[in-house]
């Protein structure tokens, strides 16, 4: 009989640990793939459970008054009120890795500021996916909407310059959605069970509110002055 070396263990068990990261996004697509438009090179797929892991943004240092604006990074910001109808989780496969995201779906209530008309129907991309074990970092409030949560929004509108781009794909996130959140932390304002959740530190005239009522008094104020 030959013996066994354990020395092979490690090798094999290197490639079976880049076959899982390869094959598992595709494996745990749920749904069906997404029809995209614009975008070249890119797959995009909802996804029943995205995989655990953590993720990384650089939260921008912005005024009060910088969020409060019209516009952001040359994109128009939209403020309305609404209820998430329905939210999925996606996973997009770019540069050679899995990235999480997900979409909910909006009825439009109050519109504060933007072309959408109450009773609209809207989508809106979130910077991470909801629900599950994954953990992207500044998006501790986006994470939380579930079907039927209701909040105020402040997305950007999307456009066809809105691209991901990397190693010769190309993702058109209005293939996507009509508006994204550029953080999941600064631009909605949502209540749960326990209450108005919002990220406090980032707006200091919100100070004492108590409900979205409060929210949409103050944020209707302060963009009618722009």
């Amino acid at each position: 009989k030959r013996p066994f070396n354990r020395r092979w263990l490690i090798p094999i068990a290197a490639c079976l640990v880049l076959v899982l990261a390869v094959i598992v996004p595709f494996l745990n697509r749920g749904g069906g793939e997404l029809e995209l438009k614009l975008s070249e090179g890119v797959w995009v797929s909802y996804v029943n459970k995205p995989l655990t892991g953590a993720g990384r943004l650089d939260l921008m240092p912005l005024t009060e008054d910088e969020l409060f604006s019209t516009h952001i990074f040359g994109y128009e910001i939209a403020v309305f009120e609404g209820t998430v109808t329905g939210v999925r989780n996606i996973v997009y496969d770019l540069g050679g890795s899995a990235n999480y995201r997900a979409i909910a779906t909006i009825e439009t209530g109050e519109v504060l500021r933007g072309p959408l008309g109450k009773g609209e129907t809207v989508t809106l991309l979130l910077p991470g996916p909801v629900g599950s074990a994954s953990w992207v970092e500044d998006t501790g409030i986006s994470s939380q909407v579930t079907k039927g949560t209701r909040g105020i929004f402040m997305p950007i509108k999307y456009d066809e310059t809105a691209v991901y781009e990397e190693g010769g794909q190309r993702l058109v996130l209005l293939d996507l959605a009509d508006y994204g959140l550029t953080d999941g932390e600064r631009w909605l304002f949502i209540e749960k069970g326990e209450g108005l959740i919002y990220f406090e530190d980032a707006y200091p005239s919100l100070a004492g509110a108590e409900d979205l009522g409060d929210v949409k008094k103050i944020i209707r104020s302060r963009i009618m002055t722009k």
